[in-house]
């Protein structure tokens, strides 16, 4: 019995593992296709300063959570 808890717990451990790196790649992607949001100029017309926003768009449901969760 103590040797399936321990295959149980280091299954879940590798599955969580590899499904916060499926998350993190997808969030990297997003960010990679991101939307130009908005910029603003400086005064004198010599720096910009520009916005985007993550495009989770073509990652469907998985895309819809992390849009909750990203600032």
């Amino acid at each position: 019995m103590h040797s399936f808890i321990k295959k149980t717990c280091c299954f879940m451990l590798i599955s969580i593992f590899f499904f916060c790196v499926l998350l993190m790649v997808i969030k990297i992607m997003a960010y990679q296709n991101a939307i130009k949001n908005d910029s603003i100029w400086s005064r004198d017309n010599k720096c910009e300063l520009t916005t985007y926003i993550p495009d989770y768009r073509p990652y469907c449901g998985i895309g819809r959570v992390l849009r909750l969760f990203s600032n």
